[in-house]
């Protein structure tokens, strides 16, 4: 059987390179991206302007070869109870090699009230998508069908008090979807149950009891984390947690984290290591502050201070990896309680020598609440969502400095020495 499958393999293996210069798959399928005797200099230029409605955060989604951007919209500044349409757009790139332009398609619509951001996963072979509605207090879950008449049916309603974050994650052959709740002051996870696609539901599994939960953030490396921090609990000096899987399949705590006013956790593993990266908008009086980033220690099994950020006001952040390179983008909302939202995010890029991360770009924002990476072919995409100016409900202030959400491209240069004859 071992020599059947090897010679399978070979086959396939044949056929596919035959089939690459038969069929003549894209030039950035088969050629090597950058070259090792090149220096090369990045900077991400605004692509395309995007209207929103008060964006809480975008979503890159790639299903059946298609891709989708989706905004999760707050407000539109008049609707009551923060109503809003949050969108889901087809992304596509037209133009000549080097000149190529993104276009948006509306594919998928939803009315939200306080719309916090939108949770892609798979399951069960289906491409899902959550919604978590704060001021709605639910979380809508919708499963895509290529063929629906709105692309997106509904699959399960999860009840939340002030739900503002869900992360999707598959652990000890189970499948769960776990839901931060800040009014309700919890984290609820829930469980799927059955193996159904059709009957299958969500059940609530674990609550656990956390003050002014702000985000949640899964990891996996040999433990199953799940990271929550703590925005304001009748102070700004708060305590943010780590909990771990256990074998029951509960989350217990593991770890605690001194934090100042952290909207937002962004955990990811690079070069061999785990990191979480924690967003610290404002103490009392003042939105520049550091916020941290953390890196897992294997002798002590624990998370420790690894570098500290200066940010302004930072309510998020992603990280990526392009061009080579590993990347984490700073969106800095501004002075929420000044109703300053005009403010210079950054880009930062890693340090192989120094282990840290350093600024290597500035983008001007109004009221900035994440960024989101994209690649479609060769090129690489940044996208921010900017929320704006939410205490002006004027129609009249609706203009591209308040309200539009910017998607950057990124030019790379190339520095190749000259070949003599």
């Amino acid at each position: 059987m071992k020599s059947s499958f090897a010679i399978i393999t070979c086959f396939s293996l044949f056929a596919l390179l035959h089939s690459a210069h038969s069929a003549k798959l894209p030039e950035w399928l088969t050629q090597p991206e950058y070259r090792a005797d090149c220096n090369y200099t990045h900077k991400f230029f605004a692509s395309k302007h995007l209207s929103t409605e008060g964006n809480s955060g975008w979503t890159y989604i790639r299903i059946l070869g298609r891709s989708f951007l989706a905004a999760a919209n707050y407000w539109d500044g008049q609707s009551p109870n923060f109503g809003a349409q949050s969108i889901v757009y087809e992304v596509k790139e037209e133009g000549a090699k080097g000149k190529e332009e993104l276009t948006f398609n509306s594919v998928f619509e939803v009315r939200s009230n306080g719309a916090r951001g939108w949770e892609y996963f798979e399951m069960l072979g289906d491409h899902m998508l959550a919604l978590t509605n704060y001021a709605g207090n639910k979380v809508m879950i919708f499963r895509y069908r290529e063929n629906h008449p709105k692309l997106f049916d509904n699959f399960q309603t999860l009840p939340g008090d002030g739900p503002i974050s869900a992360q999707f994650f598959e652990a000890a052959r189970e499948r769960f979807l776990t839901v931060g709740e800040n009014l309700g002051k919890r984290l609820s996870v829930y469980k799927l149950v059955g193996q159904n696609k059709m009957t299958s539901k969500f059940e609530l599994h674990q609550r656990i009891e956390t003050e002014g939960l702000a985000s949640i953030k899964y990891l996996v490396n040999d433990k199953h984390y799940l990271f929550t921090t703590t925005y304001h609990d009748g102070d700004y000096d708060t305590k943010s947690s780590l909990y771990v899987l256990d074998h029951q399949k509960k989350f217990q705590f593991y770890q605690s984290f001194q934090t100042t006013a952290p909207h937002d956790v962004e955990a990811f593993n690079m070069k061999g290591n785990s990191f979480a990266f924690i967003s610290s908008e404002r103490d009392d009086s003042y939105p520049h502050l550091d916020s941290s980033l953390y890196a897992y220690d294997e002798k002590k099994g624990k998370f420790a201070l690894h570098q500290n950020i200066p940010t302004d006001g930072a309510h998020a952040a992603k990280y990526f990896e392009a061009a080579q390179n590993s990347w984490l983008a700073v969106a800095n909302f501004g002075d929420r309680q000044r109703k300053r939202f005009k403010a210079e995010s950054a880009l930062f890029k890693w340090n192989s020598k120094t282990l840290k991360f350093e600024e290597h770009q500035k983008f001007m924002t109004f009221g900035a609440t994440n960024f989101e990476y994209f690649r479609i072919g060769r090129n690489h995409y940044l996208a921010v969502s900017n929320e704006g100016d939410l205490t002006d409900s004027s129609r009249h202030h609706r203009n591209i400095l308040y309200r539009d959400s910017i998607i950057y491209k990124l030019k790379t240069t190339e520095y190749c020495p000259k070949t003599e004859l």
